[in-house]
């Protein structure tokens, strides 16, 4: 990875124990640290799927060093990320078992030597920075005693009124979670009491906040009645739409209520209101029915801005009777709210969304991009989904979308383009076999696995391929030779040429990526039966085991090693957790149908929040795919699929 030395970095380029700095992530790519990139890929490494891992502690360090560096890039992001990895050290608790994957403990421990540089931190020239290191210090339940007095102390010669708020809000976290203050506890809930009925309506309703955290009757509607006179940023780079997420967390009726009230006061100014919305409609399904009709009513906004982000809320959540209220904005000026319009259209299953794909999803002067984002669970921007999310589920409007696929292939020249385009092809299966002539000339293409696995999902009606896709196998690089192998026996019903592509990918490092083909060949590949039943017993990633747990039913009939091997994935859900893998290790399940899959399923299907990996419009999409393959029929599913169908469901 490069090196070198950017501007405003400082001393954030150490390693710790010969890894990477804060750097890495940016160094990867070239980026300043500032970039939205490299700190999304920063925190990812840092506390990979929202979890610590054994490098974690290993970063408390650097990313300490670089908050403390005048004049470093993102030192108020960087403390963000600090405050996150404490708030998982105290969610974890204090085991020192790591066979879950975290590791609490090492965590805790950097956090502790560091300190004297977080307070220290209090008296930095930046308020935005004293204002971030409070939020780590309100964080370090098991400094309390050495945390407390100090925050206490600057409280009395802090001037910014955002760091003053700061400073209290530490001050009650840490009473209401740490257990060694002793005497200082009564001193600190005095203080906290002057500052909550003092002339400060910030203050007050930090200090209302406070009080429900703590249980205290009558709580949340003196919270809901400071609202009036709250500031939308109450805290520098942090939105009170936000910070009232953070306070109230899985307090469904507080953020419930809160959200309704934000709509009414200055504090939910332009989408911020929307934003504490969408917050409470993708972590619970109930709260769409209060809250999406106080959103409908923002689709008439002056502001286009408004308009748009509720329309994405009312196209990712509301039910079929708002389609009249979304097709009103296919003529809206503002191209963002008459796209979103037509995608929330499309999800209700409603033809009026198919002028607006055909002549502007399909003419690439959309909103809607090739490449897909994928956001943390608890994030929510708005973001408009991908040309294939868009498109995919829209099998049975194929026929009048067609022309215009076949035309933006055509056109598209980029790898990106062309396997977004094929991707949407490969999810239409046979209905989109107009399209086959169009999409041969690109199996000379950077595109060409993509091709291949829409040629083989489109099946008999792309024979005119074969022989392409013969040459392909023949001569293809390892990956591309295994997707026409598997394209090329579903165009042709000819499985020798995809058996011996599959027996000497079994043998090599392709195995993993092999297993969907042996799954499509199932019992034509059964001689394979003992090999990848070897593989499973030596996969360890979630998705492998999808995949493993697959093939081993298709190839044997073996329902208890599969069961075995999405049980695993599965298993989360009986805690509330998904995982990247669990969608479609439920797809599987309800293609199984083994009976003991059914349990963890069900969960999906009797819980109130929203079980999903990703955050923004995939938090709501996500769940109700999983609600979708929750309840299955074990006793009239075929659990042997027969010779020669081809299953395939996945995305790109």
């Amino acid at each position: 990875m490069c090196a070198e030395k950017g501007p405003g970095v400082g001393s954030a380029t150490m390693s710790v124990g010969g890894r990477e700095g804060v750097r890495g992530a940016s160094a990867r790519a070239g980026r300043p640290l500032h970039d939205p990139a490299s700190l999304a890929e920063l925190h990812y490494r840092v506390l990979p799927a929202g979890e610590l891992s054994a490098g974690s502690a290993g970063l408390v360090g650097p990313l300490v060093g670089h908050a403390a560096t005048p004049g470093a890039a993102a030192r108020t992001e960087v403390l963000d990320l600090l405050a996150a990895i404490a708030l998982a050290v105290r969610s974890a608790g204090t085991s020192l078992d790591n066979s879950d994957g975290t590791y609490p403990e090492r965590c805790r421990e950097a956090l502790r030597t560091a300190l004297p540089t977080l307070l220290g931190l209090l008296g930095d020239d930046d308020p935005a920075v004293r204002a971030a290191v409070a939020a780590v210090l309100g964080e370090l339940t098991w400094c309390a005693a050495e945390v407390v007095p100090v925050v206490r102390a600057r409280f009395a010669g802090e001037r910014a009124h955002a760091v003053r708020l700061a400073l209290v809000l530490a001050v009650g976290h840490l009473l209401d979670t740490a257990d060694d203050l002793d005497h200082e506890r009564h001193r600190a809930r005095r203080w906290l009491q002057r500052r909550r009925t003092g002339d400060d309506p910030v203050l007050r309703l930090a200090g209302a906040l406070l009080a429900r955290r703590a249980g205290r009757a009558r709580a949340l509607p003196t919270v809901i009645e400071e609202l009036a006179d709250a500031e939308p940023v109450p805290v520098p780079g942090t939105r009170l739409c936000d910070l009232l997420t953070s306070e109230l967390g899985p307090d469904r009726e507080a953020r419930i209520a809160v959200a309704a009230r934000l709509f009414e006061v200055r504090g939910g100014a332009g989408q911020d209101a929307l934003r504490a919305a969408a917050g409470a409609i993708c972590t619970w399904r109930s709260a769409a029915a209060p809250l999406l009709p106080i959103v409908a009513d923002r689709l008439g906004d002056p502001d286009p801005g408004v308009r748009a982000a509720a329309c994405h809320l009312i196209a990712v959540a509301g039910p079929a009777p708002y389609a009249d209220r979304l097709a009103a904005l296919l003529t809206d000026p503002t191209t963002r709210v008459a796209d979103l319009a037509a995608w929330g259209l499309a999800r209700m299953g409603d033809e009026r969304c198919l002028p607006r794909l055909r002549n502007r999803v399909l003419m690439g002067t959309s909103v809607f991009d090739v490449v897909q984002a994928y956001y943390p669970r608890h994030v929510y921007l708005f973001t408009a989904p991908g040309l294939y999310d868009v498109l995919a589920p829209l099998r049975d409007w194929a026929g009048p979308l067609l022309p215009r696929v076949d035309s933006a292939l055509a056109d598209a020249d980029s790898f990106h383009q062309q396997r977004a385009l094929a991707a949407v092809l490969r999810a239409w299966g046979p209905l989109a076999a107009p399209a086959v002539p169009g999409l041969m000339p690109l199996l000379e293409s950077e595109a060409a696995e993509h091709v291949c696995a829409a040629l083989g999902a489109i099946g008999e009606p792309a024979a005119g391929a074969r022989h392409r896709l013969f040459r392909l196998l023949e001569r293809g690089n390892s990956r591309v030779r295994v997707a026409a192998a598997r394209a090329h026996w579903r165009v042709t019903g000819d499985a020798e040429p995809a058996l011996r592509v599959l027996g000497e990918a079994l043998d090599g490092e392709l195995a993993v990526v092999a297993l969907p083909l042996a799954a499509d060949l199932g019992p034509l590949a059964s001689a394979y039966g003992d090999r990848v039943r070897a593989i499973a017993r030596g996969v360890v990633g979630a998705g492998s085991r999808v995949d493993v747990a697959r093939a081993v039913w298709r190839l044997t009939g073996d329902t208890d090693l599969a069961a075995e091997q999405l049980l695993t994935v599965l298993a989360p859900l009986a805690l509330g957790r998904v995982g990247p893998a669990t969608l479609r290790a439920a797809a599987v399940a309800a293609e199984i149908a083994e009976p003991r899959l059914a349990g963890p399923l069900s969960i999906a299907a009797g819980v109130d929040e929203r079980l999903a990996f990703y955050g923004d419009w995939r938090a709501v999409a996500d769940d109700e795919e999983l609600r979708a393959y929750s309840t299955f029929n074990t006793s009239t599913t075929n659990r042997s699929a027969p010779v020669g169908r081809p299953l395939d469901a996945s995305s790109p």
